[in-house]
């Protein structure tokens, strides 16, 4: 794709019905001379010089590369009578200002505009009917768009990392808008999308993964009720977004969704949500609380992760699975009581809940996981229910408050390595009969151990 740095870029004029060409200006790649071009009515073709052959101009064309990383060029006007021009066209033309189309062009290639970095102006886009993905990739200076009439789908990274764009007017006819189209688009405020925003082929009403993504100053956003698909992550890390209302047709909330939206306070969740995937709320730190809707069953990993303001938490009996690390750090959650279903605690599910001072667990649960409460500094009472058989590996390691460790009689045989180290007030604890193996260093050298019954005397401790 890229062009010699020696190549040379010939302007050529052709008369109809003629083989003759008219060298009209040459330049070198490296010419710094070539700061404007203004391409005249009737040239047809822009070439590098190796591929010049008079037998294949395609008349009232711009082909190969076109102006690929013409790095001086400020300004650009087509003539009217271009009606093509080529992948990568004005690729890296990172000094171009403004371009002036032609007024039968109609499509404006892949690539075309990236990393114009300091393209302002586009004029005569209003006859465009199709853009090429990456099209605007990279237009840091760009700062509103009106998508022309025409257009009807946003291709992929259309506007990705259009850091400067504010503003954009999107019309009923689009009727796609794809994979990560504002990527990265850290100064656009609001975007209100068109009741007619279909996923094609299929024809499902969606917002595609990474489709907002990094949009820092995004701070509102209106969908229509038809819309019943948000892609993963296509609002991480809008950090300025506050408030979301799910459309209600949605009943799935994509992976890492609202991933470090740090603002985000208000959220209007429906009850024909029957699915959160993992990540979706990771760090967004301004979340209070959180009511599970009664169509869900199950929390994913790091679901709540980082949500260090979350001090409420709301889960109807017919949860059966949460996911590992999903109130990892949520670190002003104070109490929390484990639905009746759910069997199993998962690593690092409540590590680093700081402020978590009562854990209530039903009977059903029967595994607690590595590390699950490592670092709940507030913890002083916990209750082991019977069907637990291992406590793993630094599940409760540096609960300094925690003084209290009751085991219910069952079926409890293993204390792992590191399971309560550095739980500093602990300071007596009564093992029961089952236990058959206590893990190195799984408890603080001052705590005293007390066997239920002398037939656990001969339980191996590990040095």
């Amino acid at each position: 794709m890229e062009m010699r740095s020696n190549a040379t870029i010939c302007v050529l004029r052709q008369k109809k019905g003629s083989n003759n060409f008219n060298r009209e200006r040459v330049y070198k790649q490296t010419d710094r001379k070539a700061l404007n071009i203004d391409v005249k009515q009737g040239v047809t073709s822009l070439f590098c010089d190796k591929n010049l052959h008079s037998n294949n101009i395609d008349q009232e064309i711009i082909t190969e590369n076109g102006f690929t990383r013409c790095s001086d060029l400020l300004v650009c006007k087509l003539c009217s009578t271009i009606r093509y021009i080529p992948h990568f066209c004005f690729y890296q033309c990172s000094a171009i200002r403004m371009v002036t189309l032609s007024s039968k062009l109609l499509s404006l290639p892949d690539y075309c505009f990236y990393g114009c970095k300091s393209l302002t102006t586009i004029q005569n886009l209003d006859k465009i009917q199709k853009f090429g993905c990456r099209c605007f990739f990279g237009c840091k200076s760009l700062k509103s768009f009106s998508v022309p009439l025409k257009v009807t789908s946003l291709p992929e990274n259309c506007f990705s990392h259009c850091e400067s764009l504010s503003s954009v007017v999107l019309h009923d006819n689009v009727t796609n808008i794809e994979y990560g189209c504002f990527f990265g688009c850290k100064s656009l405020t609001t975007i209100s999308v068109p009741l007619k925003v279909i996923s094609l082929p299929l024809k499902v009403t969606s917002l595609p993964e990474n489709c907002f993504s990094h949009c820092e100053s995004l701070s509102s956003v209106v969908l229509h009720d038809n819309i019943t698909e948000i892609g993963n992550k296509c609002f991480d890390e809008c950090k300025s977004l506050s408030s979301f209302s799910v459309p209600c047709k949605v009943t799935s909330l994509s992976k890492w969704v609202f991933h470090k939206c740090i603002k985000l306070s208000n959220f209007v969740l429906h009850d024909s949500i029957s699915e959160i995937c993992e990540g979706c709320f990771s760090f967004s730190q301004a979340l209070t609380t959180f009511d599970a809707p009664r169509s869900i069953t199950s929390l994913p990993s790091w679901c709540f992760n980082g949500c260090s303001f979350l001090k409420s938490v709301k889960l109807h009996d017919g949860i059966t699975e949460i996911g590992s690390s999903c109130f990892a750090d949520c670190s002003s959650l104070t109490s929390f009581t484990i639905p009746p279903r759910v069997e199993v605690l998962p690593f690092w599910c409540f590590h680093k809940c700081e402020l978590l001072n009562n854990i209530d667990m039903h009977e059903n649960v029967r595994e607690i996981q590595y590390g699950c409460f490592s670092f709940c500094v507030s913890l002083k009472k916990i209750i082991i229910p019977n069907k637990v058989k291992i406590l793993q590996e630094k599940c409760l390691t540096e609960c300094c408050e925690l003084s209290c460790v009751l085991f219910q009689e069952g079926e409890i045989e293993e204390i792992q390595n590191e399971c309560f180290s550095k739980c500093t007030s602990l300071k007596r604890i009564l093992i029961p009969r089952s236990v058959k193996f206590i893990g190195k260093d799984a408890l603080p050298d001052e705590t005293l151990m007390f066997f239920s019954s002398t037939l656990n005397l001969s339980a191996k401790i590990a040095k």
